[in-house]
C-alpha cells in the first residue's frame, strides 16, 4: 500500500508510538487498533486524500470496520486533504489527554467519540525510565562512562539516553529521547542476538526515529550507538567494546547530519575519547563557575554538575549561539553567589 506508514487490517495494540516528519499517512486502520501514548508531528500527506494522522476506514467488507481507540496522544502540525484524524464509516474514540494542534485543514473529520480529559503537555506521556548516571569527579571509578558495564543509562548528548537492561536472551540496549519538558520517550530497543547476526564492516543493525538513531557493528565487532542531530546540529556517538554489555571505549560528536546516513568514525586510539568534565569547586562567595577546557561541551558540563538538562545553564549565562560554541578559558556560571 502506497503512502502509508502503518497499515492495520487485523488487530493492533501499540504503546508509545513516536512518528515525526512523515510524507505518508502515519496510521491507516481497517481493523481494530488500540493506541496509547501516541505522538504524530509534522506529517505532510499531500497530495494523498487521506488523513495527516490517523485514518479509520470502514468502507471495506471486513468483520470490524476500522475501530480505533486512542488514549493519551499529541497530533500536531499535520497537513492533509481531509484532517489529522479522519473517521470514514468506522469509529474513532479519544480517551485521556489529547492535544490536537495546528493541523491543516482540520483536527478531525467524521464522527469522533470524544472522551478526552484535557491536553497532553509532554512530548509523549512521560514513561518511567532509569535515572541517568551521575559521574563523580575524576576520570576513573565504577561510574565513569568508560567503565560503564552494568544496568543503567548514559547520556547521548543532551537529546537522548542509552539504557542497558539485562534480560533474556541477552543484554539489551534501549534508546530514549529526552527533551527539556519530559523525562523521556522510548525510541528503539536492540538485543545482542540481533547484533550477532549482522556482518561488518560498518554494518547497520538498526535505524529508527526518522533516521536520527542508528546502531552499527564494526569489523572488530565494536558497537556504535548514534543519535542526532541535536538542535545545534551535533550527532552524538558512543562505542561499546565488542558487545552490548561492553565498556564504553569512545565518544565523539560529528556534524554530518542524521546518523543513518553518516556513520561515526571508527575509534582508533585513546585520542578519540571526548575528555570527561571534572566538576570545579565552589568559590569563596559560594558561587560555582566552570572554566571551559579543551573538549568541553555544554551537555558534558551539565552532566558533570548533575544538572537534569541544559536550561539551568542557559538561564544563568548569555551564551552566543545558545552554547553551541565554547572556547577554552571561557567561564560558565553553574551557580550564582547566594
Amino acid at each position: 500500500m502506497e503512502r502509508v506508514g502503518i497499515a492495520n487490517f487485523g488487530t493492533l495494540t501499540a504503546e508509545r508510538l513516536d512518528m515525526e516528519d512523515l510524507s505518508v499517512v502515519p496510521i491507516y486502520n481497517l481493523g481494530t487498533a488500540t493506541l496509547s501514548k501516541l505522538r504524530i508531528e509534522n506529517a505532510n500527506t499531500l497530495p494523498a486524500t487521506y488523513a495527516g494522522g490517523v485514518y479509520a476506514d470502514g468502507s471495506y467488507e471486513l468483520n470490524v470496520k476500522g475501530a480505533t481507540v486512542i488514549t493519551d496522544a499529541i497530533v500536531r502540525n499535520t497537513v492533509s486533504r481531509r484532517a489529522a484524524l479522519w473517521n470514514r464509516n468506522a469509529s474513532i474514540t479519544l480517551n485521556g489527554c489529547i492535544t490536537l494542534e495546528n493541523n491543516t485543514p482540520a483536527d478531525t473529520r467524521g464522527t469522533i467519540t470524544d472522551n478526552r480529559s484535557g491536553d497532553c503537555n509532554a512530548v509523549v506521556i512521560e514513561p518511567e525510565i532509569p535515572s541517568a548516571i551521575v559521574v563523580p569527579p575524576g576520570n576513573s571509578g565504577p561510574n565513569h562512562p568508560h567503565n560503564w558495564n552494568w544496568e543503567g543509562c548514559l547520556r547521548l548528548g543532551a537529546i537522548g539516553l542509552i539504557c542497558r537492561v539485562m534480560k533474556e536472551p541477552g543484554p539489551t540496549i534501549e534508546v530514549w529521547g529526552i527533551t527539556l519538558k519530559s523525562r523521556g520517550y522510548f525510541i528503539l530497543k536492540i538485543m545482542q542476538p540481533q547484533v550477532d547476526l549482522v556482518l561488518p564492516p560498518r554494518a547497520l543493525v538498526a535505524c529508527a526515529y526518522g533516521g536520527r538513531v542508528a546502531v552499527r557493528v564494526w569489523a572488530d565487532r565494536n558497537v556504535t550507538v548514534s543519535m542526532g542531530p541535536s538542535p545545534e546540529g551535533k550527532t552524538h556517538h558512543v562505542t561499546l567494546a565488542k558487545h552490548l554489555n561492553g565498556k564504553v571505549i569512545g565518544t565523539v560528536d560529528t556534524y554530518d547530519g542524521r546518523p543513518c546516513d553518516h556513520p561515526a568514525p571508527a575509534p582508533q586510539s585513546a585520542s578519540w575519547y571526548v575528555p570527561w568534565v571534572v566538576p570545579q569547586a565552589s568559590r569563596a562567595d559560594g558561587s560555582i563557575v566552570h572554566v571551559v577546557r579543551e573538549g568541553d561541551t555544554l551537555w558534558s558540563i551539565a552532566n558533570a554538575y548533575g544538572l537534569p538538562d541544559l536550561q539551568a545553564i542557559l538561564e544563568q549565562n548569555d551564551l552566543p549561539g545558545g552554547g553551541r560554541w565554547l572556547t577554552p578559558g571561557q567561564e560558565i556560571i553553574i551557580r550564582s553567589s547566594p
